[in-house]
């Protein structure tokens, strides 16, 4: 007992340590030099332990350091024509610091949605979930913010007689629904939409009541009849081609009206189909029957002065 609270106290120190160093100097922090690890990996060498307190601290910690390091936006991935490009020295650094940020992220995503899928004990779970959400509130719209939202789904459906599994559910649906409240630009709520569909074909029409409650949360606006929805999208293919419009709405990082418009009419469209599915659910267990069908009607009540002939059809 006395070697390993010296081993946590040591350990605890040691990540302190790395995570300040990279906090400090992130571009610095994320770039090997002269074959030693980069801090990020040193953190990745330290999470790799099969102590269970240990991986914890230290998966926390790499979640504190993250939300504060990664940028507020989408990194895109170069062309063949950019690659072949010759550019300056401090452009050449700066795509080299991205791309091994981009490789550290991925990592710890990876060793997240292992805890998750692989390990067994609900601490473990717990906090990885955790981790994925606050990614997800943290950075929405950063790289593998679908992989994220995959990952979870599955996760907030759950239902078990286990008091642990269900409280990992409900958390997950409490993030979920905070998700949905933030979104302004509809990327995330057609996502998410998206993601609970496909639980809902692999179930057979079944959902969590927790999962289908976060439905009510989703921002949606009116169907588009089929001559508005083509004269919005002929004004945004005729933006994407401007490029000296691009540049400046990429510059500004600013949703046009148009694309919430076509995404929020999307969502609606999604969540009629998913409330009607579980609607015409014929499965014979009236106990869930009784709590799922009044969550299902008063979900397509919420949203009945949007719905049209349109949509219906």
């Amino acid at each position: 007992l006395i070697l390993r609270t010296r081993f946590i106290r040591q350990l605890k120190l040691r990540v302190a340590d790395v995570c300040c160093s990279i906090v400090e100097n992130p571009d610095h922090a994320v770039r090997s030099r002269g074959g030693k690890p980069s801090k990020l990996q040193e953190l990745h060498q330290l999470a790799a332990t099969k102590d269970e307190t240990a991986k914890c601290l230290v998966v926390l910690s790499q979640l504190r350091v993250f939300v504060d390091i990664l940028p507020g936006y989408y990194i895109r991935p170069l062309t063949d024509a950019e690659k072949r490009t010759i550019v300056s020295k401090d452009v050449r650094y700066a795509r080299s610091s991205e791309n091994a940020l981009l490789l550290a992220y991925q990592i710890y995503l990876r060793r997240l949605t292992k805890m998750i899928r692989v390990e067994s004990s609900a601490e473990y779970r717990l906090v990885a979930a955790k981790c994925l959400g606050t990614l997800l509130l943290e950075r929405p719209q950063f790289n593998y913010w679908e992989s994220i939202i995959a990952t979870l789904v599955p996760v907030a459906d759950e239902v078990s007689s286990d008091d642990d599994s269900n409280k990992i559910a409900r958390t997950t649906c409490e993030m979920f629904e905070k998700m949905l409240k933030s979104d302004l630009s509809g990327l995330s709520t057609l996502e998410y939409l998206k993601n609970v569909t496909k639980r809902l074909k692999q179930r057979n029409c079944e959902l969590s009541l927790d999962l289908l409650a976060t439905l009510r949360h989703c921002k949606v606006n009116a169907a588009l009849s089929k001559k508005k929805r083509a004269r919005l999208k002929k004004k945004r293919k005729r933006m994407r081609q401007d490029e000296i419009a691009r540049a400046l709405a990429e510059a500004e990082a600013t949703e046009q009206k148009q694309e919430v418009l076509i995404r929020r009419a999307d969502a609606l469209r999604d969540l009629v189909l998913i409330y009607f599915r579980v609607l015409r659910s014929k499965k014979k267990n009236n106990a869930r029957k009784k709590l799922i069908l009044p969550e299902a009607m008063g979900g397509l009540r919420r949203i009945s002065h949007f719905l049209n002939f349109l949509i219906l059809n």
